[in-house]
């Protein structure tokens, strides 16, 4: 009775995310976060060729960025159905099979780790209906399957025997096979088993991820391609890119940045960040720190307990988050969002007992006190509640109709490209894997370094986009796609008007097709 009450219950929670699936089953947003896109191509070179490249790019590199396993999984799409777009319901369904595993596994994990139980129904029903993650589990992007990974080792590493290590090493392995961030599954499931020195468990755990990891990072070394200019670095190298725009004396704001980005963006797993309001800001920002604290004094009580190795994977992984070039959202902190939520329960019920002692208390101040802080606990959460329905019955429908009318808006546009430009021209554009799985025409975009965010340099953004002509003269590009809402989620509106307005009036680019909100530019 209990399990069928446990399927029943899981089921129902799904039940928006399945709506939200099968809304979106044409993906019309596909390639928009350009890493899935890039995805995408690795797939389609996997099912047709049997090679990881990145064919999408002129000189067609391997692809030794992004690890393997995700665009393996979703080569199944091309092998069941060969077109694009078609194949992308196929691709919708490889995507969205993670969000019940990631169900499945959060509330096994919890019941495992010794959480109450009821957290083991609210924390699993709050991942399930979390906007952020319906979201995710629908896009190609590969933090869901990284997450049921992560899950899943975490759970192997409950039984103690060396067997069921291994297998714990294998998933964390595939973990990292998804997503190279999953390295810091090592240092934090080696150094939990060294606390409670069972110091065999951490060799058998290593001797199984080692060679997973060696093997990829081996493989990636001796294919990736040689150049050293931005856009084979950008596409082909994470730590080489890293180190051609890091600059050490921006190492403080890179990291206040990031760890301003970190904390806000796990407190928008709980109030989505929907708008920019600075009271809205503050107030997930004081969730984020509440969840973290959380955690803490959870893994204080016990360092070595069985919560512990997620603890210690999301320190590692957050220690790579803060320094890296790229300010972490709500995205990148996914992987950490089911620690989190147990972190911000453990400090609602641990504020409710100070209520209730305060309740208690004989002094009428005391009682009033308590009364006041659950207003504000009440209030916050009806908040909380509110922007999540709202993004979910209003913010996300509105983007995906958004996006489908862009998907149609350009098609003239793209038809053009397929049909009239040679068939080795190449485009400089946005989503530049979109553009070659929608025509075939390679490409690239125009990489400009994120130290302009950091610095709010609307100005050095503005510069360095406008300055498109002598970036495609500089690399052998002939075109340039230029969509009304290209380069919008980085800059100001100020900032975004002025760019399409210097691209449209350079006189180093003549216009060769317009259509509706899509304009073609030959480069002179």
């Amino acid at each position: 009775m209990l399990r069928l009450r446990a399927i029943c219950l899981i089921s129902l929670g799904l039940l928006p995310g399945a709506w939200f699936a099968w809304q979106a089953r044409e993906m019309p947003a596909a390639g928009y976060y350009h890493d899935d896109g890039l995805y995408y191509v690795g797939a389609q070179a996997l099912a047709q060729t049997g090679e990881y490249r990145i064919t999408s790019l002129p000189e067609q590199p391997y692809q030794t960025k992004y690890p393997p396993l995700w665009p393996l999984v979703l080569s199944l799409a091309w092998q069941i159905e060969p077109r694009y777009p078609e194949n992308l319901q196929w691709a919708m369904v490889l995507a969205w099979m993670w969000l019940p595993v990631t169900l499945w596994a959060y509330r096994a994990w919890l019941r495992q780790a010794g959480g109450e139980e009821t957290a083991g129904w609210v924390l699993p029903g709050l991942w399930a209906l979390n906007p952020y993650v319906i979201l995710f589990s629908t896009t190609l992007l590969s933090e869901m399957v990284f997450t049921a990974l992560l899950l899943g080792t975490l759970l192997l590493l409950r039984r103690e025997e060396a067997r069921w290590t291994a297998a714990a090493g294998l998933v964390a392995g595939l973990a990292l096979l998804t997503r190279s961030a999953g390295i810091a599954l090592l240092p934090a499931v080696v150094g939990w088993l060294a606390l409670r020195r069972e110091f065999r468990r951490a060799g058998v755990f290593a001797a199984v991820f080692l060679p997973l990891a060696a093997g990829w990072f081996g493989w990636a070394g001796a294919h990736r391609a040689a150049g050293t200019d931005e856009i084979t670095l950008y596409y082909t190298n994470y730590f080489g890119y890293h180190m051609k725009v890091f600059a050490w004396q921006e190492f403080p704001l890179y990291v206040w940045r990031n760890v301003d980005g970190l904390v806000n963006g796990l407190g928008a797993l709980l109030l989505p960040a929907t708008t920019t309001s600075i009271l809205e800001k503050v107030l997930a920002l004081t969730l984020g720190v509440a969840g973290i604290s959380g955690v803490v004094r959870r893994v204080r009580r016990e360092p070595a307990g069985w919560m512990a190795p997620y603890a210690y994977f999301c320190l590692c992984y957050g220690l790579m988050l803060v320094v890296w070039h790229f300010p972490p959202n709500e995205r990148f902190v996914l992987p950490m969002g089911p620690l989190w939520l147990l972190g911000i329960y453990t400090e609602f019920t641990h504020v409710g007992g100070v209520m209730r002692t305060a309740f208690r208390n004989p002094d009428r101040g005391q009682r009033v006190a308590g009364g006041v802080l659950v207003g504000v606990m009440v209030l916050v959460a009806g908040w909380c509640g509110w922007r999540q329905v709202e993004l979910l019955v209003d913010g996300m429908p509105a983007t995906l109709a958004d996006h489908r009318r862009r998907f149609h808006d350009t098609a003239a546009t793209m038809t053009y490209i397929r049909e009239k430009l040679p068939a080795e021209a190449t485009v400089l554009a946005e989503m530049d894997p979109t553009v070659y799985l929608r025509t075939n025409r390679r490409g690239a975009r125009n990489i400009v370094t994120t130290i302009h965010w950091y610095h709010n340099d609307d100005a050095g953004m503005e510069r360095d986009y406008a300055n498109a002509a002598d970036y495609c003269k500089r690399r052998g590009i002939g075109y340039i796609l230029l969509n009304r809402w290209d380069y919008a989620r980085d800059l100001s509106p100020a900032a975004h008007e002025a760019i399409q307005r210097r691209l449209a009036a350079d006189g180093r680019l003549e216009l060769v097709f317009s259509s509706g909100p899509a304009a073609l530019y030959r480069v002179r």
